[in-house]
């Protein structure tokens, strides 16, 4: 019997995948067109984009390159498979239904096949159960051709905070990973998350009178979690929030109210994750209620008018990847607000919270009628150098610290061209802004600048370029102390990035608040201390 004879190319083109042999080396039918992708603050750029009957696709390769992970053909079942730590993804040829992890998910259109390529809707990688999968939040924006992705590891990185009377650590946490006391030598602690791991080794020396420093280290599916108090410090509380699932360490200074939750020296037995639980029960905490009702009544800070610059019309400056400042204003700002407002006692106003277009004397209005304790506008820096980078934060003053402040001000006050005020009535308006601003709050729009300036040289690991002053109109206009942030240059491609990136953007956001509060805890010290020098009482 003769041997069946097999062209090799045909071999080939069975082993490349079933859509070779329609290829047949011509190019795709499909229109081409090119996307960037934001990537936990890297930008890739020039990544290419199919418009399969008018739905934008991409091919697996393309996904594999942005989340990793690997891709396997079956061209006898006509089935492709996306595979990610130990997830997968099933998709049938010409079927508009993927299987993720075993349950189906609509696709948007049907899966196409050219080549070696297979092509999915871009819109699947938005979808809740690919997210899931990748451990990252998706988005994308059809306007721009932009996909932002965000990773998010089952254990955060620790974030902290100093408040009046305690000082506190948060790590959150995802669904499955599970925790013990690993041990307590003196004023250490070591948490052991287990089925979690963080994304990155971290120390930060937090140096608050309470806690000197916390320290994350991620160990192959493990996590170890350290905190080093001061002698200072009493017994810490520990506990869980379950929405959003977060380990809460809370240290009190010694005699003021500290809670002992009975943790001993011992770790838990070594056979598997077993032993004695050392955490107590979750509880849903409420961060500020319990503090002692005294001495809320002494701080400076009740409503907090937050200013997302730009919107609307007004775009603000614009990124070379095409970020527009208004939408990260924004972002952090409303961040800022949820923040805030997570604490149960602040009353917190946004300016806008969608895209809409705000005149500035519209913006300080709203704080003035809301009567306001502090004006906060978020915006984004820009630069004629695209090597111009780092934090900057602004105060009201007429005349300004130097010529680049003086720049800022310029294009930040630029919008009232878009305000429809000829040169008369400009003028006017400026005269009547200036004549709002009193020296008392400039003296503590400083103060306030002062604090914030510092949390973020601590948390951005970006160039600060400090506080600084110039006569913007927004704060002219504002009855209260009021600043102006600056957060980073959207004009630098790699500031640019990282203003994209949901895990910098908390942590200006975190610097921000962490400066309010360096602010309300040194205003209630004073108060304090003088009404015992006056013989007012505590």
């Amino acid at each position: 019997m003769t041997p069946l004879r097999i062209p090799f190319l045909l071999v080939a083109a069975l082993l490349a995948g079933p859509g070779a042999l329609r290829a047949g080396g011509r190019p795709a039918p499909w229109p081409e067109d090119r996307f960037s992708a934001g990537v936990d603050g890297r930008f890739l750029t020039n990544l290419p984009l199919r418009r399969i009957e008018g739905t934008p696709s991409v091919s697996l390769q393309t996904v594999r390159r942005l989340f990793g992970g690997r891709i396997q053909w079956r061209g006898v079942s006509r089935r492709v498979s996306y595979h990610r730590e130990g997830g997968v993804v099933q998709f049938d040829l010409d079927s508009s239904t993927a299987q993720v992890l075993g349950k189906p998910v609509r696709l948007e259109a049907p899966v196409q096949v050219w080549g070696s390529a297979a092509y999915i809707p871009v819109s699947f990688l938005t979808t809740p159960e690919f997210q899931s999968l990748a451990a990252a939040r998706v988005d994308w924006s059809a306007e721009r051709k932009s996909l932002t992705v965000d990773p998010t590891p089952s254990v955060s990185s620790p974030r902290y905070f100093s408040y009046p009377d305690r000082s506190r650590v948060v790590v959150e946490l995802g669904p499955r990973v599970e925790y013990r006391l690993l041990a307590r030598r003196g004023t250490t602690l070591v948490v052991r998350f287990y089925n979690g791991q963080a994304r990155d080794w971290e120390k930060v020396s937090v140096d608050d009178g309470l806690i000197e420093s916390v320290e994350i280290s991620p160990q192959g599916r493990l996590t170890d979690f350290t905190v080093a108090l001061t002698s200072h410090a009493a017994p810490p509380e520990i506990r869980l929030d379950p929405m959003p699932r977060a380990l809460i360490i809370e240290a009190h200074r010694r005699g003021e109210g500290a809670i002992d939750p009975g943790l001993g020296d011992e770790p838990p037995s070594a056979s598997g994750h077993a032993g004695r639980a050392a955490l107590p029960a979750p509880r849903r905490s409420s961060p500020r209620a319990d503090l002692d009702a005294a001495t809320l009544t002494l701080s400076p800070l009740r409503t907090i008018v937050i200013d997302a610059g730009h919107g609307g019309k007004d775009v603000g400056a614009v990124g070379p990847h095409g970020t527009y400042e208004k939408d990260v204003n924004l972002q952090v700002a409303r961040g800022l607000a949820d923040l805030l407002n997570a604490e149960g006692r602040f009353r917190v106003i946004l300016t806008r919270s969608d895209d809409r277009f705000l005149t500035l004397q519209e913006r300080s209005s709203i704080a003035n009628k809301a009567k306001a304790d502090l004006f906060i506008s978020v915006h984004c820096n820009a630069g004629l150098n695209a090597a111009s980078s780092g934090f900057e934060i602004y105060f009201l003053s007429e005349k300004a610290t130097d010529d680049e402040a003086a720049a800022v001000a310029r294009r930040e006050n630029a919008v009232i061209e878009l305000e429809g005020l000829g040169g008369k009535a400009r003028g006017k308006v400026e005269e009547l802004l200036w004549a709002l601003a009193r020296n008392e709050h400039i003296n503590e729009s400083s103060t306030v600048a002062a604090h914030i300036a510092r949390q973020a040289d601590k948390r951005l690991g970006s160039l600060n370029r400090g506080v600084k002053q110039a006569g913007f109109y927004v704060l002219r206009g504002t009855a209260m102390p009021a600043v102006l942030v600056e957060t980073a240059f959207i004009t630098n491609p790699k500031e640019e990035g990282l203003l994209r990136s949901a895990r910098h953007q908390q942590r200006i956001i975190d610097a921000v608040y962490a400066g309010l509060l360096d602010y309300e805890k040194r205003k209630i010290q004073a108060r304090l201390a003088h009404s015992a020098t006056s013989g007012g009482g505590g």
